[in-house]
């Protein structure tokens, strides 16, 4: 979700024009008036990823490659999650120059062609969705020139806000692309500003506990897609964040995205709860902390979902983590979706129906005295084999855990006294969720 990316205002639709046979020629590129793009000398050492030179973008890079002295060129560029980039690479015909593009985690995500004089790279959402620094390196490659003077243009997605006074906030925010395409509009819809009447352009607004803004989304419609986003940021009071005073707010928001296709509707749901704080002196972010939950539907069309009760069910474990059958076991490590509800599980998320059904098998007789068909032996009834059963002689119905131990068995529940001053046997292992948050 789009709530609280930073602005970077950037001019990016600014490009050089290269008329002449040579890039080594002092003829500079040519920009607009009131462009505002800096042409910067590539700086040596920047031949490994890991000395790469720290380029924003906007900027406008001048360097050479060869093959015999300078292969490689490194550039580092940081983008905010789903921010997108676009990269130009001009080089003069016949000279071998080409650029390469990977993610922070060294996945290589595209190559432009050494043929082409201009060429570029587009970064969408997807592949940024993580954020992070991002490599782009310049190569010499083996052509009779190996080599070449280049330029390198870097364009990034970005955002305009449209601030209002009166309104104490922005009254629209606009998405673009790093091509300049708008992707969405964020409009107020509602708010409530005590200091209305004071607030001008030329000094920071005053917020007071109980100002709000709420916020809707609108995006370039398309057929068979439906998009719809709010959010609001509530004011709940001051704090003091690294030695600077800053409005405390409330964050929450939510998204839905459906898609139809051929009859089947799947809609995506996402929503968002936190807190952030902003600078009294002029409402820059200093930090935030929030959470996201997340949801998929699907309804219609041929193996549709919404038969299943498991549709629309969504839910977090205990540590925070994704559940979509509401079982207490993370998605990731549930080797059974779709469990019943209010179903007991076992470690792996899987119900006694979903295991195959009690602990009876074919030679057990009526009773389901058996073993469910397999060679293991269970004597104590509860799920857990004989051989891998550190508790025996559990107590009928009792829930047991990976190993077979009920909570008495490991020493829990009253063996502490009445003061409950009890260690309670084994040490209980707690998992602690951490919200996303970022300081700035």
């Amino acid at each position: 979700m789009r709530f609280t990316v930073l602005a970077i205002l950037i001019l990016a639709s600014m490009h050089p024009l290269l008329t002449q046979t040579s890039l080594d020629d002092e003829e500079k590129p040519y920009f607009t008036a009131d462009g505002k793009v800096d042409v910067i000398q590539e700086t040596e050492p920047n031949n490994l990823n890991t000395t790469g030179q720290e380029v924003y973008p906007g900027d406008v890079i001048r360097g050479s490659v060869d093959m015999w002295s300078d292969e490689l060129d490194y550039f580092g560029v940081w983008l905010e999650p789903g921010q997108t980039l676009l990269l130009t690479l001009s080089h003069a015909a016949g000279d071998g120059v080409s650029m390469s593009v990977w993610d922070e985690e060294g996945t290589h995500l595209s190559a432009s062609n050494p043929g082409k004089t201009r060429d570029t790279l587009f970064l969408g959402e997807d592949e940024t969705d993580y954020g992070g620094l991002y490599i782009v390196s310049v190569n010499a490659t083996m052509t009779e020139a190996g080599g070449g003077a280049y330029v390198l243009e870097i364009d990034a997605g970005y955002l305009v806000h449209w601030y209002a006074p009166q309104i104490g906030w922005n009254a629209a925010t606009e998405m673009f692309d790093a091509k300049g395409n708008l992707l969405y509009t964020e409009s107020l819809s509602s708010y409530q500003f005590a200091e209305s009447t004071s607030s001008t352009a030329s000094s920071a607004p005053t917020w007071t506990a109980g100002d709000f803004w709420n916020f809707s989304v609108t995006m370039p419609s398309m057929m068979g897609v439906d998009y719809n986003e709010y959010h609001q940021m509530t004011v709940t009071g001051t704090e003091t964040v690294s030695g600077n005073e800053c409005y405390r707010v409330s964050l929450e928001g939510k998204m839905t995205f459906s898609m139809s296709f051929f009859g089947m509707t799947t809609t995506t749901t996402e929503e968002e709860t936190g807190v952030a704080c902003y600078a009294t002196s002029d409402l820059s972010l200093m930090h935030e902390n929030l959470t996201f939950t997340s949801k998929i539907e699907t309804s219609g069309g041929f193996g549709a979902m919404s038969s299943d009760e498991t549709s629309g069910r969504s839910c977090t474990t205990s540590d925070g983590e994704p559940d979509e059958d509401c079982d207490d076991v993370e998605d990731f490590f549930d080797d059974c979706p779709g469990t019943t509800t209010g179903a007991e599980v076992d470690f792996w998320g899987c119900s006694d129906a979903q295991n195959g059904g009690g602990n009876g098998n074919d030679d057990g007789g009526d009773d389901g005295s058996g073993n469910g068909g397999s060679d293991a032996t269970d004597a104590d009834g509860d799920g857990v084999s004989d051989d891998d059963d550190m508790c025996p002689d559990t107590m009928a119905g009792a829930s047991v855990d990976m190993m077979g131990c009920s909570n008495a068995q490991n020493g829990g529940g009253n063996n502490g006294g009445d003061d409950g001053s009890g260690n309670g046997g084994r040490g209980a292992m707690v998992l602690e969720t951490v919200a996303r948050g970022r300081w700035f």
